[in-house]
């Protein structure tokens, strides 16, 4: 199987478990009347700033995640950066359901949400309608002239006539640009030109775009924020499994083929292994300098060990290409921490192992 079908692969798992998880979410809100997809952080924290944080939103994206996460373990997938873009695009459409269908519920009542939970069909039925039939709106629907307007601003083409009467829309900035345009007009002649009239139009088109966004500014900061919300759990994701040891070659993630960590009580037994362990290593004697590591130090970690060194070989499935990571480290408190300056990375086309 090529990268291409891996990455399909994994994105249904993420899309399957994401849908899940919005369709469950739906049904326990329908059932229970609670609304808990856009649940903010307000309700916990009485601060203003909490309701922009979408709590219900996260949770969600955090679960519907795990698919894409278990599906590009298994296929060994190391995500490219077309995949965020593909997550927030999949979380755009897990909001747009989950809203259309709160929205929906919201309309009809308690009883509504109680019929729709009745019976599968009933459900899906419910589903799909409101994503037909959405309460949401992006844009006022406002009178003739108005859609007029946005049509000709969006597509100058379009409108004949154009047309250079402008309302007012509550916004200076707006005005003072439809304003200009109108002074333009009747100061010159030239109104009878295909240049003014689209200049005209543009102007309109301006005016109308700039009132539609003081309007719906709010659901469109809503959606926002929980789309952003949703998908922090795929991103997350994304980003971990960047950070995973790959093969440059095949942009998969390496298999880990076997791990061996040898234990020390002295800084000068530690730096005679290191030492000649990164010497054969660096010469491309890698079976050579993991052999000797075996050959040092303690097997089992003991209470008075101060230093450690591990030796991890990797290996790509597609390519059969083998890697050697190796890394020393003291013990700070009850922790171990790496000495940044003993640490090496090598590939092989040879295998290795540790017999």
């Amino acid at each position: 199987m090529n990268w291409f079908a891996r990455n399909m692969t994994a994105m249904l798992f993420g899309v399957a478990t994401s849908l899940i998880t919005a369709v469950l979410l739906i049904y326990v809100e329908a059932y229970s009347g609670d609304t808990m997809f856009s649940t903010t952080a307000h309700d916990w924290i009485h601060l203003k700033i909490m309701a922009y944080v979408p709590v219900g939103a996260v949770a969600a994206g955090l679960v519907g995640s795990i698919g894409y996460l278990l599906g590009a373990l298994v296929m060994r997938l190391r995500p490219v950066g077309a995949d965020a873009l593909v997550m927030l695009g999949m979380a755009g459409a897990m909001v747009f359901l989950v809203q259309s269908a709160e929205f929906g519920l919201f309309m009809g009542g308690p009883e509504r949400g109680y019929a729709v939970t009745k019976s599968g069909k009933a459900f899906s039925h419910f589903l799909v309608s409101s994503m037909w039939h959405t309460p949401l709106r992006f844009w006022s629907t406002g009178d003739a002239n108005d859609d007029t307007a946005m049509a000709t601003f969006f597509n100058p083409g379009a409108g004949a006539g154009g047309g250079s009467r402008m309302a007012n829309s509550g916004d200076g900035k707006v005005d003072d640009i439809g304003g200009g345009v109108q002074g333009l007009m009747s100061t010159q002649d030239v109104s009878n030109t295909s240049g003014a009239k689209h200049f005209a139009q543009v102007g309109v088109g301006i005016q109308s775009l700039g009132t539609k966004v003081l309007v719906h500014g709010g659901e469109w900061t809503l959606l926002g924020l929980q789309t952003l919300g949703f998908a922090l759990g795929g991103l997350l994701v994304f980003f971990y499994l960047r950070s995973l040891p790959h093969c440059k070659n095949c942009m998969m993630l390496l298999n880990l083929k076997g791990k061996e960590t040898r234990y020390f009580s002295r800084s000068r037994e530690m730096r005679t292994s290191v030492d000649e362990v990164l010497m054969r290593a660096r010469d491309k004697q890698l079976q050579q300098s993991i052999h000797f590591h075996l050959t040092k130090g303690m097997e089992k970690e003991q209470s008075w060990s101060e230093y450690c060194s591990t030796i991890e070989i990797l290996r790509c499935t597609c390519c059969r290409v083998h890697r050697m990571e190796f890394r020393a480290r003291r013990r700070v408190g009850s922790t171990w921490k790496d000495i940044d300056l003993l640490g090496f990375k090598g590939d092989t086309l040879e295998p290795v192992d540790f017999r």
